[in-house]
């Protein structure tokens, strides 16, 4: 039986074979401070989820992450597909197996799942293991990889938004063998993953412009208390892209192996901005009332109703032909003169 009408042939390729942080910080796709950030969260052996939409750079983005680990440690990557390639550049990672789901024949026997795969290559000493994309039941062994030792594990996943991965990971744990329930599947995230990535793509055709593939938010999880508790180091800025937000918990682990501080810096840079905004805002709106005030103080207040004032006014007011436009006399004329040529008795 045909599943499709007419053949249909789906290639994809990756434009950069041997791609780095910094062509990524080069062609728009992060600043410099989250490129070093990356960087030094790559040495520190931080346990790394990348997450966006698809056709979104997640690949690309793993690849110049996987690109930063030292050439003396031994990798095995995961994939249903291969597309990583990082055993294709021996001069950076000598010491490299690349393992391949595969699926049933005919006959419905042979298939090897992920999730099989990444139970094996815990026992063939690995210094990290990597999942090219996670869709499935493998989610449970990989978080488990991650809690026994396997520290700077890199993997990726489809989501929304960088919130959205705890709840994703959540669903894929339901579905697995094991059935994990909500809170044991967060209590297992908040031990095993460090920092969420999420890339962005932002089609901007119909506005003159292009399409474009940015990291909008970085998410660090920083524990559990029912649900995974995590804080937004780097959140979204005007034009999508990620900027300082808050500052890390291992901040100082993190400048142990070679990250600046600017990032610090600049969310110090804009509590200052927004503290300078406050207050001038304030003194606005201090000035205004002063001058609303003054000048409330230097009108006269309107006489009294049935005062001896009120009834000469009544009663002269339109008989006075003497006002100017700048006039402040007490009958209010505001500038009005009259077209009466009788004058006020003196």
């Amino acid at each position: 039986m045909d599943v499709t009408l007419r053949p249909a042939i789906s290639i994809r390729r990756s434009r950069m074979g041997k791609v780095f942080l910094a062509d990524l910080v080069g062609n728009g796709t992060m600043s410099p401070d989250l490129g070093s950030f990356l960087a030094a969260a790559v040495a520190a052996r931080k346990n790394i989820m990348i997450a966006g939409a698809t056709n979104a750079g997640k690949t690309t983005l793993l690849r110049a992450l996987a690109n930063q680990i030292p050439a003396e440690e031994r990798l095995i990557t995961v994939e249903r597909a291969l597309e990583l390639g990082l055993d294709h550049f021996p001069e950076l990672h000598p010491n490299v197996v690349a393992f391949e789901e595969r699926l049933p024949n005919s006959e419905g026997q042979g298939t090897i799942s992920m999730a099989d795969l990444v139970r094996r290559s815990l026992r063939m000493n690995p210094s990290r293991v990597i999942v090219g994309e996670v869709l499935g039941d493998e989610i449970v062994t990989m978080l488990n990889a991650m809690t026994q030792g396997n520290d700077g594990s890199l993997s990726t996943i489809h989501s929304n938004s960088s919130l959205e991965v705890f709840n994703r990971i959540s669903t894929y744990a339901i579905q697995a063998s094991e059935r994990l329930p909500v809170d044991a599947t967060h209590m297992l995230i908040a031990g095993a993953i460090d920092f969420v990535v999420f890339q962005e793509k932002r089609n901007e055709y119909t506005q003159g412009g292009r399409l474009r593939r940015f990291v909008s938010s970085v998410r660090e999880v920083t524990g559990v208390d029912g649900l995974v508790l995590s804080s937004e180091v780097f959140a979204p800025s005007r034009d999508g892209q990620a900027v300082p937000h808050a500052p890390a918990s291992c901040l100082d682990e993190l400048a142990a192996y070679g990250t600046t501080r600017r990032g610090e810096a600049g969310v110090e840079r804009a509590e200052g901005a927004r503290h300078r905004l406050e207050g001038l805002a304030t003194w606005t709106e201090s000035l205004r009332d002063t001058i609303a005030a003054r000048s409330a103080s230097s009108r006269p207040s309107p006489p009294l109703p049935g005062s001896p004032t009120a009834r000469s006014a009544s009663r002269w007011r339109g008989l006075w032909t003497g006002c100017t436009p700048a006039c402040r006399c007490m009958w209010r004329c505001a500038g009005s003169p009259r077209t009466s040529t009788t004058r006020a008795p003196t």
